[in-house]
């Protein structure tokens, strides 16, 4: 089966404006399908994904078991849960420990896409407190994705950030409008 491109973006602590500044930035026909790892408690995720959803050109709402990432639709993981992508290219909600102390964890749902999704995969890492989303980014390098982080002097709290760019797994750094351009050209 042909994948469409995947964006994945996660953020922590800051996150919900970020991302609902770049969502609103992506033009439509989206250029290809959208997983948000926002990480929150349960009952918060839904509130987020329908405000994402009126303000956003994209469809987006809570992830379900057996969703398949589409163009033009953003999923959100629900909080309490991880968000894994089957070899099949389905989600899973997984109640498995914490990572990096969160759960839902970007590095997670990054780990099990890169495979699977290889240079068709996008990490976009904005604000954020902790280093979740490091492991996940070097992972999708090494099969050959892009990972875009927002500009540290821009987030709100800037370690999610700083440490993806230290790993070395970064390919661009830059603002938010900048990162909603260059999916439009890039995806």
């Amino acid at each position: 089966m042909d994948l469409s491109p995947l964006v994945v973006i996660g953020a922590s602590t800051g996150g919900p404006a970020a991302v609902e500044s770049l969502l609103r930035l992506i033009p439509m026909p989206a250029p290809g399908a959208f997983i948000v790892v926002q990480h929150m408690p349960p009952n918060f995720t839904g509130a987020l994904a329908a405000r994402l959803d009126r303000v956003s050109a994209l469809a987006v709402r809570e992830a379900r078991p057996g969703d398949r990432p589409e163009p033009g639709q953003a999923l959100v993981a629900p909080g309490g849960f991880h968000l894994v992508l089957d070899g099949h290219g389905r989600v899973r909600l997984s109640q498995d420990p914490p990572v990096n102390f969160v759960r839902p964890a970007l590095d997670v749902t990054l780990l099990s896409a890169a495979p699977r999704w290889g240079s068709r995969l996008v990490a976009v890492v904005l604000t954020g407190m902790g280093r979740d989303g490091t492991a996940g980014s070097l992972e999708v390098k090494r099969h050959g994705g892009m990972v875009l982080v927002q500009d540290p002097a821009e987030a709100l709290i800037a370690s999610m950030p700083e440490h993806v760019l230290a790993s070395g797994a970064a390919d661009r750094v830059l603002t938010v409008p900048e990162i909603a351009r260059v999916l439009a050209e890039r995806v």
